[in-house]
């Protein structure tokens, strides 16, 4: 960064400080995605740590956005002062609770280790009321955690209790193995089935009737899609439903009555290129959306800009400071972001959320399209290649 860029961008910071409650607010975002991101490390780091950490992403976060210059401004100093006090006692509040929980499962684990009947009295402890992925996904939620070796592992029930009645409700999951938290909104399960890691939530079905009916998608998709839209009835064009116990495909208009006995085996057409293929039908997850929703909101705090790692007309220099829109039609700009270790690009005009990895770029100068690919010689080396 230039001199120039340098001391513009801390006058933009100088102007938006003047403004203290907008500043604040934005602040007081920075650190909620970033509390959110370090939330499921609170068993295991030390107050310490974790809040150090907590700082420390904020900050890195403002100099992206700004120049280390900002660090030399002792009015950045109280506000972060008055700003990580809340933060502190939201971890304080978050760790009491969590922790009583974790040792009153760890002891009631240690009295049952004598008895035959140990994994059968656990149960209790381990939470099955979630969304599942497909009718073959498994009784128990599981974290794909790679701790000791082991893929999955049994994820145990928060329970919170209300005004010391009977009736609980489930707020946090931690990993019997590894001890990570999080948040029963949305967290990542795994179909031991599928093999897949999907994001799930509580399952609040309140049909008694159709206790075992869901809105219906299919897995895998055909195209690069993020995530699949519900499936419609081929003969009525109404909404199908999966039975989670038969596994059938069912249509619940009753004038139609569509019934596929066999949801593993689908002939289906993808809804982006409308090429026919074969699937199977899974449960419909608005979890997903949710948490793509969260992504696009994340990324547009977050404004880290997006580009490619080559370019026909920027420097190599220049480029992560170079803006690149979404689309010809879509003057958007690009933001990225991570998740999961895979790369996401977050349009702040459309909100449209997609792969990195195969995305058209736009040359800001010249308007050449072309997308970065692996050659097959070499899968690290990123070649250019025209959209033709």
């Amino acid at each position: 960064m230039s001199f120039v860029e340098d001391e513009n961008k801390y006058k933009s910071f100088l102007n938006k400080i003047e403004n203290e409650n907008k500043f604040t607010k934005e602040l007081n975002n920075l650190f909620n995605i970033m509390f959110n991101d370090c939330f499921k490390n609170i068993l295991n780091m030390p107050k310490i740590d974790f809040l150090s950490k907590l700082s420390k992403d904020v900050t890195s976060i403002l100099i992206e956005h700004y120049t280390t210059k900002i660090l030399e401004n002792e009015n950045l100093e109280n506000f972060f002062i008055s700003v990580s006090d809340k933060y502190e006692k939201k971890y304080d509040e978050y760790y009491a609770d969590l922790s009583f929980q974790w040792k009153k499962y760890l002891y009631q684990k240690s009295r049952l280790r004598k008895s035959d009947n140990e994994e059968k009295k656990l149960e209790n402890f381990y939470f099955k009321n979630f969304v599942k992925h497909c009718s073959k996904t498994g009784e128990f939620a599981l974290h794909n955690c790679k701790k000791k070796n082991k893929l999955s592992k049994f994820i145990s029930v928060l329970k919170i209790e209300k005004d010391n009645n009977d009736k609980s409700e489930t707020k946090y999951l931690i990993c019997e193995n590894c001890r990570k938290v999080f948040f029963i909104r949305t967290f990542n399960n795994y179909c031991e089935y599928c093999k897949v890691k999907y994001y799930s939530t509580i399952l609040n079905n309140k049909n008694k009737e159709n206790e075992f009916l869901f809105l219906a998608t299919v897995y895998p998709t055909h195209c690069n899609l993020l995530f699949n839209k519900i499936i419609l009835c081929q003969k009525c064009n109404k909404q199908l439903y999966i039975n989670i116990k038969t596994n059938q495909l069912i249509c619940v208009n009753k004038k139609c009555k569509f019934v596929e006995l066999n949801g593993d085996n689908l002939e289906w057409k993808c809804n982006k290129c409308e090429t026919n293929y074969m699937t199977r039908a899974i449960v419909y997850n608005e979890t997903e959306v949710v948490h793509y929703e969260d992504m696009i909101e994340k990324a547009l705090i977050l404004k880290r800009l997006a580009h490619p790692n080559k370019t026909c007309c920027i420097s190599n220099e220049n480029i992560s400071t170079t803006e690149f829109y979404h689309s010809k039609k879509c003057r958007g700009i690009l933001y990225s972001i991570m998740q999961n270790k895979t790369l996401f690009l977050v349009c702040e005009k459309c909100r449209a959320i997609n792969f990195f990895k195969n995305f058209i770029w736009k040359c800001p100068f010249c308007g050449l399209n072309y997308r970065e690919i692996y050659s097959d010689e070499n899968k690290e080396k990123l070649v250019l290649k025209n959209k033709k």
